[in-house]
Parts: structure tokens; C-alpha cells; sequence
């Protein structure tokens, strides 16, 4: 069902479009998302390398003595759409990672307000 919008899915499987959501934010779900993902793009990379040789080899023979064009290409290709994820592939390390983010941005919440509170007795006038 690649591409399929939630709706589609749920009615699929026979469940509430927000029974989709819901499972969506579980960190099992999330977990295996990132895995597949993982997976997906390690298969395309695969099938990259396969056809870097002929690539190089085109290239090469394009390119001549064009170091300038060598090196636009070399600069412009870089291979970072071929990223691989980097979100945690077992729901434990997910569930993990969302506690330490709550907990940073519970520790931002509490800064802020703390400056918040040095900003307004540093501007109150002082009595006299």
C-alpha cells in the first residue's frame, strides 16, 4: 500500500482512521518505520553501486581534461539523498529517546521560565 493515505488504510484493515494515528506514534511502530526505511534505502544504495562504474566511466570520458566540470559534478552528486536514517530501529531505544527529549524540553520550559523571572526583577523599578 505504498503511497496510500491513511483513510485508505484504515478502511483496509477494517479499523477507525485514528486507530492509524494512534499506532503511528507507538515507538514499536516508529521503530520498524525507521528499520524498513533502513532497509529501503540500503536496497537503492545497492543498486547505485552497481552503476557507479558505468557512471564513472561516462563521466570520465565526458569530462576529458575539464577539471573544473570533474570537480562541479563531483561537488553537485554527493550522494547525500543515499543518507541512511538515523533514528533508533528498536522501540525500546524510540520510547528512549522520546523520554530524554520530554525531558530536555522540560528543562528548557523550566530555563525559560527562570529567565523569564530575572528579565521582570531586573526591569521592575526599584523603590527608593
Amino acid at each position: 500500500m505504498g503511497g496510500a493515505t491513511v483513510a485508505a488504510v484504515a478502511a483496509e484493515l477494517g479499523v477507525d482512521r485514528s486507530t492509524i494515528w494512534r499506532w503511528r506514534k507507538s515507538p514499536a511502530w516508529r521503530a520498524l518505520e525507521t528499520q524498513l526505511r533502513a532497509e529501503l534505502v540500503a536496497d537503492i544504495r545497492h543498486r547505485v553501486a552497481g552503476l557507479v562504474d558505468l557512471a564513472f566511466d561516462c563521466l570520465a570520458a565526458n569530462v576529458g581534461a575539464d577539471v573544473d566540470l570533474a570537480l562541479t559534478v563531483i561537488n553537485k552528486w554527493g550522494g547525500s539523498f543515499l543518507e541512511m536514517p538515523t533514528d533508533p530501529t528498536d522501540a525500546e531505544e524510540v520510547e528512549a529517546a522520546d523520554q530524554e527529549a520530554a525531558r530536555l524540553r522540560q528543562r528548557a520550559a523550566a530555563q525559560r521560565q527562570a529567565d523569564e523571572r530575572m528579565f521582570d526583577l531586573l526591569s521592575t523599578p526599584w523603590a527608593q
